[in-house]
């Protein structure tokens, strides 16, 4: 198995590919005791998919969760205080989609 190194240091996910050709993204949101989506998660897993998408000997991806009890328990809400103008929260929504 080998690691997907995106050029940066990733937080959030452990990436490596099998000697199938099968991504494995396992999810491990740092400093929280479950997966939540942040913007840092979800800016790391755009760099892992460019990269998967450059990849030509890819042949399929697995997205799991590195923590035990469940795979993402959904947005973290604290995020959204930083949200103060309509501007912040349609940037932030177009970021996510």
């Amino acid at each position: 198995m080998r690691s997907l190194n995106t050029g940066k240091n990733l937080l959030h996910w452990l990436a490596n590919v099998d000697e199938d050709g099968i991504a494995w993204l396992h999810l491990q949101t740092d400093g929280k005791s479950v997966n939540v989506l942040t913007h840092a998660v979800m800016a790391e897993l755009g760099s892992l998919v460019d990269q998967l998408e450059a990849s030509e000997d890819l042949t399929g991806v697995a997205m799991l969760s590195g923590k035990p009890g469940g795979f993402v328990y959904g947005a973290d809400i604290h995020e959204f205080e930083t949200l103060k103008t309509a501007d912040n929260v349609a940037n932030h929504m177009l970021f996510v989609h």
